[in-house]
C-alpha cells in the first residue's frame, strides 16, 4: 500500500488483534514512507508485535517460518 488514513489502520490494528486472539499472527513487510510513519506515531507494533514488523519480504517469510516452528512446537 502506498498510503493509509485512521480509518485503515484502525482497521489494520483490529485484523491483528483479531488475528492474535485465535492463534495466527499478521506480519508486514517492505512499507512505504507514509503509511510506516503513520504506523510507528500510533504505536501500531503494540499490536503487531516488533518482530512481524519487517523491512523486506525475504525478512517477513523468515518470520513466519519462525512463527510456523513455534506453533508446531506448542500444539
Amino acid at each position: 500500500m502506498t498510503a493509509i488514513d485512521a480509518t485503515g489502520l484502525r482497521a489494520l490494528e483490529d485484523l491483528a488483534d483479531q488475528l492474535q486472539a485465535t492463534g495466527r499472527t499478521l506480519i508486514v513487510c517492505d512499507m512505504r514512507e507514509q503509511p510506516a510513519r503513520l504506523m510507528r506515531r500510533a504505536d501500531f507494533h503494540e499490536h503487531l508485535g516488533d518482530a512481524n514488523i519487517c523491512a523486506s519480504f525475504e525478512a517477513a517469510l523468515a518470520r513466519a517460518h519462525v512463527v510456523h516452528q513455534e506453533n508446531r512446537q506448542s500444539a
